[in-house]
Formats: structure tokens, C-alpha cells, sequence
């Protein structure tokens, strides 16, 4: 049973227009994959959600990989969701935002707290991004047990025309975070994170929790990646539910299609491509949106995983050695 439909009371924020998607394929490859990459949140090529209020949730993989180090995550929690609220800026708004982005950000997560002032944490990209602002999405993170559904915490992110991503600031409920590893109450939860730094060091690894629904976000922005409705569950088990209160809702998933295998760069001082050792590529974004794929294909694709290059050259091993037989 998903996450919406378990805990449809008071557990969640109200949604009843949100579309809601199942997309644990995609962020558990994400997080356990050996080929994972942290994206940088500007090397997306988009993160505009296609809906104005969208509901995404993934069951939690037993391990996620640090640096190919297997890192358990706590077994009390079972699913991750994230719920975004999506508006376009007035364009009065978008005039008066350049260089007063991070104040705004926080002034629309303390309007969303009900006025509740919270010190917010911000994320400096690597790059900036010069565009002028256009969407506000604010997402609400939410993690659960098998009973019991917390808010982790909530963000405020700007993107411009493109749904390229601009700044961001969110607010963390370490304490919620410790209540659902744990299960102890608000006061012994607040007691164990001042006095665990080995749990403070779970809370900031499940605060990142969100950077898997912004790379699924940019999969639904590509060409070849297709959203399926779930088949809903046989009707005496809806029928049971529909007894106990419990909502139907209709789940989409993402379905990435594979793509042929791509033609090694790299020539020869004669012209020739050159062989390269045999090497695994991870999957990543490509842009056909000006020059097009193969001249007339535009748009964003996602290039999965796959082998490349030649045995004879070598083989290089994940941790990315070479070596020869």
C-alpha cells in the first residue's frame, strides 16, 4: 500500500489535486547504484515539476553507496515522499527578485511554517545562475515507518524560464528525524540528538533526502522517458479498503527506455577513432535541444548505463584503475 494511501488522514499535508507518482525504480538507482552520481543541482537540465502540485514517493533502499562504502539506512524507515506545490512568480515579483533571492526564499518558508521564523539553510551551487527567476516550488519531505509518518522538512526553490534551478533554502526537522529512527516522543527525540552525534550524522544524511525526486524531476523533462499508470490493485482488495476509509489513488511510474549503445569520441593523429580501455559509463543527461540527435531529434535524453570501449586496451575497474592481463 503507498504512502498516500496509508497514512490519508492528518499524517500528510492535504492534496487531494496532487499527481502522484511511484518512483522507487529510479531513486533507488539513485542511491544504491555503483555508478551513482551526485549531480550538482545546476547540471540538471530541468526540475520544473510537470504538475502544479505533484506527490512522488520511493521505498528506502537497505543500503546507499558512499565512495563504494555500502551504508546502511535505518531499517525503521520504509518510504520517502515528497510533496511540491508549484506557482508561476508575478512578474513584479520577478523584477524585484534580482540579488534578494535567498530573503525571499525564507520569507516564503516562514509564510508556509504559518509565520514561524526558522533558520534556514541555503545551497551555494558550484556555478550561479544568472537567469531571472519565473517558478516557485516548495516541497514538503516526509519520511515513514510501517506506522508511523513524520515532515522531515520543507525547501523553497526558484527556477527560471527553462525550470533551470537558481537557489534554494530549507528548513530541516532533525527532531521528526530522530522520532521515526528511534520512536521515541518529541522530548526524548530532542534528548538523543543533543547528546548522539552518531544520530546528528543520520539526521544531515536524511535531510538530503530530496535529491532524489530533483533527478527524478529531470527524467520526466526527457524525451525518452515515458510515465505509465500503475494497474490498480484487484477489486475485492480495493473494495476492502474502500470499508476501512482507506482512498484509491492512481500511481504513475517512470519507464526510462534504454537507448543503443554510443559511438566512442576520440581519434587518432591519422583520423582514426581511438580504441579506449573497457570502462562502464554511468547514465547521464544529454542536450539535443539546439544541434538535435542525429540532426533532427531534439530535446533532453537520458543516456542509461552501459559497457564502452576495448578489452585489448585494457580494463578499468570501478574505482576506476587500470589493468592488464
Amino acid at each position: 500500500m503507498y504512502m498516500r494511501e496509508r497514512f490519508h488522514n492528518d499524517e500528510l499535508p492535504p492534496m487531494p489535486d496532487a499527481i502522484s507518482f511511484d518512483v522507487t525504480q529510479a531513486a533507488q538507482w539513485f542511491l544504491r547504484d555503483d555508478e551513482k552520481s551526485l549531480y550538482d543541482m545546476l547540471e540538471y537540465p530541468a526540475l520544473l515539476p510537470p504538475y502544479p502540485e505533484m506527490w512522488m514517493e520511493y521505498e528506502n533502499p537497505k543500503y546507499i553507496l558512499d565512495n563504494g562504502v555500502p551504508i546502511p539506512t535505518p531499517p525503521r524507515i520504509k518510504t520517502t515522499g515528497c510533496y511540491i506545490v508549484t506557482n508561476e512568480l508575478p512578474q513584479d515579483v520577478i523584477d524585484s527578485l534580482p540579488g534578494k533571492e535567498n530573503k525571499f526564499l525564507h520569507f516564503t518558508l516562514s509564510r508556509y511554517l504559518g509565520g514561524i521564523k526558522m533558520q534556514a539553510q541555503n545551497v551555494a551551487p558550484s556555478v550561479v545562475n544568472a537567469n531571472a527567476a519565473r517558478w516557485l516550488c516548495v516541497g514538503t519531505v516526509c519520511e515513514s515507518t510501517s506506522d508511523l509518518c513524520l515532515m522531515i522538512h520543507i525547501y523553497a526553490m526558484l527556477l527560471d524560464g527553462k525550470g533551470k534551478y537558481i537557489a534554494r533554502a530549507s528548513v530541516p526537522q532533525p527532531i521528526n528525524l530522530v522520532r521515526l529512527v528511534t520512536g521515541r516522543n518529541a522530548k526524548h527525540a530532542e534528548s538523543i540528538l543533543r547528546a548522539s552525534g552518531q544520530v546528528e550524522e543520520t539526521c544531515e544524511a536524511l535531510v538530503n533526502s530530496e535529491s532524489p525526486f530533483h533527478f527524478c524531476l529531470s527524467l520526466l523533462h526527457c524525451r525518452n522517458v515515458k510515465t505509465v499508470d500503475v494497474p490498480p490493485q484487484p477489486a475485492p482488495i480495493l473494495k476492502q479498503r474502500a470499508k476501512k476509509g482507506i482512498p484509491y489513488i492512481q500511481y504513475k511510474t517512470l519507464e526510462v527506455t534504454p537507448l543503443r549503445t554510443v559511438r566512442q569520441g576520440g581519434t587518432r593523429k591519422d583520423g582514426t577513432p581511438e580504441p579506449k580501455a573497457l570502462h562502464f559509463v554511468r547514465g547521464h543527461f544529454k542536450d539535443f535541444s539546439d544541434k538535435g540527435l542525429f540532426g533532427k531529434y531534439k530535446g533532453v535524453y537520458w543516456w542509461d548505463s552501459q559497457v564502452r570501449g576495448d578489452t585489448a586496451k585494457g580494463i578499468i575497474d570501478k574505482d576506476y584503475r587500470v589493468s592488464r592481463d
